[in-house]
């Protein structure tokens, strides 16, 4: 029971009066008459009949809400007729109003049927002081059961379309008022309670106020929606909210049947007390009822949101599912979302939801190896294992997940799975390391995690070896520094697990200086495989740790076999030669078909950057190919034109002294190199050589014995696209280098000239040069008349300077000048 303050209003007139209608009495509120006057017109249901047998007479009831901008209260007006005629004559109606604070009520629940029963019989105060009346709880079995005798469609429908209009009942003219008014409370009953803070009713409507939503009359009203009594239609189409509410209603409830499926719907419906601000909230409200139900279907069918499964944990909903296996089924979908914000969560209910059942532990597994064993490892799975071993199975956690690792992990996997056996080998995880023995490849994993920690790896060989006693042979040889060489069949043996523990094997010997134990024993191996990953092995010889010079040179003439770049070449260059030097013949002597790829490899190296400009790098180049031309055997004919080459990049390479003894000693084992190696050089050009080593180059061709035809052949092989003015620089720059003691120097001026000949045969090319040609001869040729003008004046004081030899040839060149301005050059030019 509880005793509620009300505030109250009587509006009428005196009898005989001649005035308009007015507040006659109030009190209990903080509202004005003025307020008063406001409230009741806002709400009013019109002007009643006068006579008082119709559908429509007087007594009328009308639920209203209304605030004080503090306080939210539910409205209740009773309007009836007195005794009493005005000065007219005519009956006088006294509508009492009632404003009960609406926190009152819905601390409850109560309906407003019991309101109006409170309130009708209660005496009005003293003017200026509150009514108080007590309350006791309305029972939600007794809404349904009233629902039920006024029909689940009636009300339902009525409800649902309250929520996107105004509703008006109509065909009921039997219905008395308390028929009326429990459907009014009935309506409101299948609304959240909160909708009391903007709902509005009348048990008749006769041409009153448009803010009243739902009431009865004689016929629909504007802009409303039509409720007929006797056939109760669905909300009509495009009335979306209200289509679903109503099919919401019916699913909760099975359609109506049954008073107890209603009065848990009513119930659900009370506990929300808050405003209905829009009619999507009153859905989302209605929709909280089973929505654990719905979340547990979804579950079941694997559709779930991950957000509704999380949300199921966190808000403690998961206490409403009936058993224990609908709680683990609903479980297990949170542990499937795979997100590692939901461990504290799983953790903490784990023990009440899953303690008993094998099906979340095993998801949890499977889980964890997705995130360790997938594509994209993920060393955030320590997030998982912490969990269960908070849990208190961590031990068998672990090696459940190590053990789904399957054949297609790659390193990264490995590596993951390992730096997680790592963290928890100092304490006693039995389980996991019996499982890390049955798998070699993520025993091997291990051993390069605890790389940082040499004084561990000693410790876990030995532990090892009592079970991997052949495997860790190996191990234990570098560990030693043992003298015996490493063997190609001991390398065969580890890479039988899988080529990621034959790499595991070289890091450890790399990180304990002993990769030349380990070295020629791999580089046999890999010259024996008909087929090996080149992009696997090129990446991890590169990335090995602290190689010697002698294991650089290994190294990197491996990685020329694998059709890579070399990797310690320039360090190398600058430090011990010699062992490089060594280290790189060693992996050319294992077979024939190895050296021609090395040999091919390093060739093509040397076509990518300027070797002869860096003295360590050239020197490196020259010392190697000369020992790769004395250690004989097929594939260095490349490598010498490589080299050869290097003379495109830097003319002058020539002068260096180690050059100079390779050279003397490739003629020896090449004699043709003799007249080849100009041209090798030229077609090696790159686009923007510098004309004058171009010259050097086609000079050394000139003196070799190369026609232009085969420089200018060699020329247009390269890649250097010469401008005119850069091609006649060219020229004179070979003339420029004609030696003093040249013994037919006309010889070498033809040789210029043929070459010239040759790119003016061009097409696109010999038209802009012949005219480039022609301009530069006239401007040189008066250049040097006026030359010739400074050394020969108009008046010699002692006769002629020139001898008869130079004027003869005077006049031969005139006429040949002659000739080219006259037909003959015409013709020339026309060509």
């Amino acid at each position: 029971m509880t005793q509620v303050r009300v505030g109250w209003a009587l509006h009428g007139k005196p009898r005989d009066s001649h005035e308009d209608y007015t507040i006659m009495a109030s009190g209990g509120s903080r509202f004005t008459d003025g307020d008063l006057m406001l409230i009741l017109a806002r709400f009013s249901l019109g002007n009643p009949p006068a006579d008082r047998d119709s559908p429509g007479s007087l007594p009328w009831v009308a639920i209203s809400e209304v605030g004080d901008g503090e306080v939210t209260y539910v409205g209740l007006t009773m309007q009836e007729w007195s005794n009493d005629p005005d000065g007219a004559g005519r009956p006088i109606a006294h509508s009492r109003y009632f404003a009960v604070p609406y926190q009152a009520l819905c601390a409850e629940a109560i309906s407003y049927q019991d309101l109006y029963h409170a309130l009708r019989g209660a005496p009005l105060p003293p003017v200026g002081t509150p009514m108080r009346i007590e309350l006791s709880a309305t029972k939600a079995a007794e809404q349904a059961r009233s629902i039920a005798e006024l029909g689940f469609a009636r009300v339902a429908t009525a409800a649902a379309m309250s929520l996107e209009g105004a509703v008006t009942v109509t065909r009921c003219p039997e219905l008395r008022l308390q028929e009326r008014l429990a459907f009014l409370d009935a309506v409101a009953a299948l609304l959240p309670y909160g909708a009391r803070t903007t709902y509005s009713a009348g048990t008749w409507h006769e041409g009153g106020s448009k803010h009243v939503k739902l009431a009865f009359a004689r016929h629909n009203r504007a802009d409303s929606f039509e409720l007929d009594w006797l056939v109760p239609a669905a909300p009509p189409e495009g009335a979306d909210i209200a289509g679903t509410y109503l099919q919401r209603l019916r699913e909760l409830t099975g359609e109506g049947v049954g008073e107890e499926a209603v009065a848990r719907v009513i119930g659900h419906l009370r506990l929300m007390t808050g405003p209905v601000n829009e009619p999507e909230d009153a859905i989302r409200l209605l929709d909280e009822l089973d929505w654990h139900r719905r979340v547990l279907k979804a579950a079941r069918q694997g559709r779930a949101a991950h957000a509704d499964l999380r949300r199921m944990f966190t808000a403690e909903k998961w206490r409403l599912l009936e058993s224990p296996e609908d709680r683990v089924t609903v479980f297990g979908e949170l542990i499937d979302a795979a997100d590692r914000a939901d461990l504290p969560v799983i953790t903490r209910l784990w023990n009440e939801v899953a303690a008993v059942h094998s099906t979340p532990f095993d998801r949890l597994a499977r889980v964890g190896a997705t995130a360790l064993w997938g594509p994209d490892p993920d060393r955030d799975v320590s997030a998982y294992v912490a969990a269960a071993e908070t849990l208190g199975f961590g031990d068998r956690y672990l090696a459940t997940v190590l053990e789904r690792g399957g054949a297609t992990v790659n390193a990264r996997n490995l590596a993951v799975a390992a730096a997680q056996v790592k963290r928890r080998l100092d304490v006693d995880h039995a389980q996991t390391f019996e499982v890390l023995v049955r798998d070699v490849p993520l025993t091997f994993a291990l051993i390069t995690e605890f790389l940082d920690r040499p004084e561990d790896v000693s410790t876990l060989v030995e532990r090892l070896k009592t079970r991997l006693p052949a495997e860790m042979r190996c191990f234990d040889a570098i560990l030693a520094g043992s003298v015996v060489p490493i063997s190609d069949r001991d390398l065969d043996q580890l890479a039988a697990y899988g080529t990621n523990c034959l790499y595991d094997f070289l890091r450890v010997a790399a990180v304990y200086e002993r990769l030349g134990l380990v070295l020629p024993a791999f580089a046999g191996w890999l010259a024996g495989r008909a087929r090996v990953d080149a992009a696997f092995w090129s990446s991890r010889l590169a990335d090995l740790d602290q190689p010697g010079a002698t294991e650089q040179g290994m190294i990197d003439a491996l990685l020329l076999a694998l059709r890579s770049g070399l990797r310690h070449f320039r360090v190398a260059a600058g430090g011990d030669r010699a062992a490089y030097r060594g280290g790189f013949l060693e992996v050319l002597r294992l077979s024939s078909p190895l050296r021609t790829r090395v040999l091919d490899g390093l060739a093509q190296q040397l076509g990518t950057w300027a070797w002869p400009a860096e003295p360590d790098s050239a020197a490196l180049v020259l010392s190697l190919s000369a020992a790769v031309g004395r250690d004989g055997g097929p594939g260095d004919v490349r490598l010498v034109g490589a080299v050869v080459a290097g003379r495109a990049l830097d003319p002058s390479l020539d002068a260096n002294p180690e050059y100079a003894d390779w050279w003397a000693a490739a003629l020896r084992e090449h004699p043709s190199l003799r007249t080849e190696a100009p041209l090798i050089a030229l077609r090696a050009l790159h686009r923007n050589a510098d004309p004058r080593h171009v010259a050097v180059l086609c000079a050394d061709g000139y003196r070799a014995g190369n026609t232009a035809g085969q420089a200018y052949k060699a020329l247009r092989g390269s890649g250097w696209r010469p401008t005119v003015e850069g091609l006649l620089s060219l020229l004179a720059e070979i003339r420029l280098r004609r030696p003093p003691t040249l013994a037919h120097p006309g010889r070498m001026d033809e040789w210029v000239r043929d070459l010239l000949r040759a790119y003016t045969a061009e097409d696109a090319f010999g038209a802009a040069l012949r005219t480039e040609v022609t301009r530069r001869l006239l401007r040189e040729m008066g250049f040097h008349l006026d030359l010739l003008a400074c050394v020969v004046p108009d008046d010699p004081p002692n006769g002629h300077v020139l001898s008869e030899e130079a004027r003869e040839e005077l006049k031969e060149t005139a006429q040949r000048i002659k000739d080219f301005a006259g037909e003959r050059g015409r013709r020339l030019w026309r060509r």
